[in-house]
Formats: C-alpha cells, structure tokens, sequence
C-alpha cells in the first residue's frame, strides 16, 4: 500500500468512527447561547405588552403590513408572529430566527414604512396565486427601491411569508 492508500484508509476509519463518510464533515454543533434564545424565544414574556389586532380582511395584505409596523414599533413580537405564516415558525428554532434577524432589523426600522398620517403606502403589488408580494414605500430613505414583503393567505387571512422591510 503506498502513502495515500494508507491515508485514505486511515481517513475512511476515522469517518466510521465519528459515524460519517471521509468526505463528509461531522454536524456542526450547536453553540451552548443558541438554546437560551431559543428558550426565551418561546417564552410568554412577563409583563404583556399591549397587542396589536390581527387583521381578518383577506382582501387587504396592506392591513397585515400595517398591523406588523405597528407591532414592530410597540416592540411587541409575539403580535407580530401572529402575523406571519404559520409555516414559517413551526419550529422553536424557526421562530428563533424570525426573532434574531428579520425582527431584529424589522423592528429598528419599521417606522420608515409609515407617512404622516400613520399609513403604510404600497408601490406596486405582484399578485401570485394565493400569495402576493408587495413592494413598500420608504419614507426614510429617498429614492431607495421600495423593499418587498410576500404575504400568503392562511385561512382567510393573509400571513408574512418574507418581510424585507
């Protein structure tokens, strides 16, 4: 057996002992802090915070858009996930997520989205289906290409998919 034979070997081994192929990396293990925001993604927070109604008119997507600006702007995410599909946190981890990212940066800048008077303006809808993507004014940055949300009718009800926002 020559020098790379051996280390093939030795290689192939080495992979059955941690329970993968040699050309396969082992899982990536989870960080001990992921569990704890996982934890506290889940948990009812201690105080409720007032809630913000969630819109049952399936024929305006702009009255959801609405209802998670103000959601984001009173700082109340259990609100907002209500208003997002429920295929997209039907996981603690997913949920998770929602909460690290697109929350996390929904929430610092949702108040771009309204204009004087409290209202949302949309710049163009494409309708999809049961789904429609909307494409928001920004009323803080001019001349930004408006950033989109795709919502998607869960029981007459129309649900954030993906907020850009």
């Amino acid at each position: 057996m020559g020098f790379m034979d051996k280390r093939l070997v030795t290689l192939g081994i080495a992979g059955l002992v941690v329970g993968c192929a040699p050309t396969e990396s082992p899982p990536p293990q989870l960080p001990q802090q992921g569990s704890a925001v996982v934890q506290t993604a889940i948990t009812p927070p201690t105080t409720a915070p007032e809630t913000v109604p969630v819109p049952t008119a399936a024929g305006a997507p702009e009255d959801t858009v609405l209802a998670a600006v103000k959601a984001a702007m009173s700082n109340d995410f259990p609100s907002y996930l209500a208003l997002v599909h429920s295929t997209q946190h039907a996981t603690a981890d997913m949920t998770a997520q929602i909460e690290r990212y697109a929350w996390a940066r929904f929430a610092k800048q949702a108040n771009w989205y309204l204009d004087p008077a409290g209202n949302v303006k949309v710049e163009r809808n494409k309708p999809e289906g049961d789904s429609v993507m909307l494409y928001m004014h920004d009323f803080h940055n001019a001349g930004r290409m408006p950033p989109p949300m795709r919502l998607r009718l869960e029981q007459g009800r129309w649900r954030i998919v993906t907020n850009s926002l």
